[in-house]
């Protein structure tokens, strides 16, 4: 071998390692600088990597420190998901930090903190402190025994719950037969302290008294009627801004409830006393079991955007009058086909002369500006709607919660749903599958070999 040829091809040789460590250098470079900018693009049909819009907004209304503890092991999968999430949100606001701790290795800090399972978050902001417990952070698959990360909607809202100054302050009416917090309501109330409100009970029979710390009133389902004292207790709530929701029972012909009726009414909303049947929208031909149309309501828009129904049994309608002051809107409504009969009779029979047919609401609200900002109400013809029994059937859940940010004006009720991985499969037509094969299996590494062949018969001639 001559000296010539031995230039040549230390020459090529040197050419090739400068190439090589020039290209390892431009990406290692290059993802240097994505990692300082956190640049990233999330390909997934649900942008499962990425934060939602709602928590964007949230994230950038907030200057105040905030640290989570995370008890989980360091090396499991859940604590990778969970570092992503806090990057995403330190890309946003980067005063929100995330600390890992490992319960099994820290047995004293997780006794410090009272943290008896792992997956447990503690969300701290100076003095204020909220734990975002294990089965709202991780979703069970109980079919198949599989877990899914949750953590963006749960731990969102417990970031605006200690860094936010004022909390709602709920109140549930008791004491008249209503469905109560403690039994019939509980997962409404879960739902409400969830999204960081403060829920009491009022009962109205040993008190006529609307608390000067009220921002809602809930009276939902009540069998005896209020006294005149107590409604007017609560028309001086709303006259200086308070909020109310109001859930009618199924009619019975024997109840007598002239005095919230009448509340009703001075709020621009008739309560009628008949049970609605709808032979078009109703829930596997039961016409008492209504699936209500939505209006397009702040309330709806997300159960609507999401095509989910309302599921609505034993519902009455509510007429709404145009000569009330105010903004009055119906919520839900039925199809043109429904009518209202006042005593229960054959459902396939016909509407009886005078009973009331077509588009019929079955919830209302009620918004008018008052000396100290405004009050808000919304009616509802069924109080069963929040029943555990039937509160998280279809889009009920979703119709509270959009009631409590159509009410909460500070913007600190977020409504983020969880994310859920699932796949789509791939289906391949005989054709396309044969093509794939001599593309995959038989071009690509033919056509390879082939470049390998050249370059290796080139340097051999050199």
């Amino acid at each position: 071998m001559n000296r010539k040829s031995i230039f040549k091809k230390l020459q090529y040789g040197t050419n090739a390692a400068v190439f090589t460590a020039t290209v390892i250098g431009v990406i290692l470079l290059i993802n240097l600088m994505i990692g300082k900018l956190h640049l990233q693009w999330d390909v997934t049909q649900n942008k499962q990597y990425s934060l939602s819009d709602e928590s964007k907004n949230a994230l950038r209304t907030i200057d105040q420190e905030v640290k989570v503890l995370f008890f989980v092991n360091p090396t499991s999968s859940i604590a990778l998901e969970m570092k992503q999430l806090s990057e995403n949100i330190r890309a946003v606001n980067n005063k929100v930090s995330l600390e890992l701790i490992d319960p099994y290795r820290n047995p004293s800090v997780a006794t410090q903190y009272e943290v008896t399972s792992e997956y447990t978050a503690i969300i701290m902001q100076e003095d204020r402190k909220k734990v975002v417990s294990p089965y709202d952070l991780i979703l069970t698959n109980y079919e198949t025994g599989a877990q899914s990360f949750n953590g963006e909607g749960p731990l969102m809202q417990a970031i605006m719950d200690v860094t936010t100054a004022i909390q709602p302050v709920i109140y549930i009416a008791e004491g008249h037969g209503e469905m109560t917090m403690a039994s019939e309501l509980s997962s409404l109330v879960q739902l409400m302290t969830g999204k960081g409100s403060i829920v009491h009970p009022l009962n109205l029979m040993e008190t006529d008294v609307i608390p000067t710390d009220a921002d809602i009133l809930y009276s939902i389902g009540s069998q005896r009627d209020y006294s005149e004292k107590v409604i007017q207790n609560i028309h001086a709530f709303l006259e200086r801004g308070g909020k109310l929701v109001l859930g009618f029972g199924t009619y019975t012909p024997d109840e007598s409830l002239d005095r919230l009726k009448g509340l009703a009414k001075d709020l621009g909303v008739t309560v009628e006393d008949h049970v609605l049947l709808d032979p078009e929208g109703n829930y596997s031909g039961d016409l008492y079991t209504l699936i209500p149309r939505y209006t397009g309501h702040p309330v709806t828009t997300k159960i609507e955007k999401s095509r989910i129904a309302m599921i609505i049994p034993g519902a009455r309608s509510l007429s709404i009058d145009g000569g009330v002051d105010g903004t009055l809107m119906p919520i839900l409504q039925t199809t043109d086909k429904a009518w209202g009969e006042t005593t229960l009779q054959d459902p396939n029979a016909a509407p009886t002369e005078g009973e009331q047919t077509g588009v019929l609401s079955v919830a209302v609200s009620v918004e008018k500006p008052v000396q100290d900002g405004k009050m808000q109400a919304i009616i509802i013809g069924n109080a069963f709607l929040a029943d555990n029994q039937v509160i998280r059937v279809g889009g009920n859940y979703d119709f509270f919660l959009g009631g409590l940010q159509w009410m909460n004006e500070t913007g600190t009720v977020l409504d983020i749903p969880p994310k859920e991985y699932t796949p789509d499969p791939i289906l391949l037509s005989g054709g396309q599958a044969v093509f794939l094969f001599f593309i995959c299996v038989l071009f690509i590494p033919i056509f390879i070999m082939g470049i390998g062949a050249v370059v290796w018969l080139r340097r051999k001639n050199l």
